[in-house]
């Protein structure tokens, strides 16, 4: 994630994805002093948004995803 900014990640779902999971990965003795300080602004059927709050990047695995329930 850039370092004191948004970052968009584009998603090939069918739809708007029900789950967004985000976890930040430290990769540096510097990340690793801070308190998390990212999260997710908003999301929709083409993309995610995520705000880095922190004045350095981040590395982080994001999982977005559709679940589906079949109803009766």
């Amino acid at each position: 994630m850039a370092s004191g900014a948004r970052t968009c990640i584009a998603h090939g779902l069918p739809e708007t994805p029900d789950v967004v999971l985000f976890s930040p990965i430290a990769y540096s003795a510097n990340a690793s002093l801070h308190p998390y300080a990212a999260g997710l602004e908003s999301w929709n059927a083409t993309s995610a948004v995520f705000v880095n709050s922190i004045s350095f990047g981040l590395v982080a695995s994001v999982e977005l995803r559709v679940s589906w329930a079949p109803t009766s």
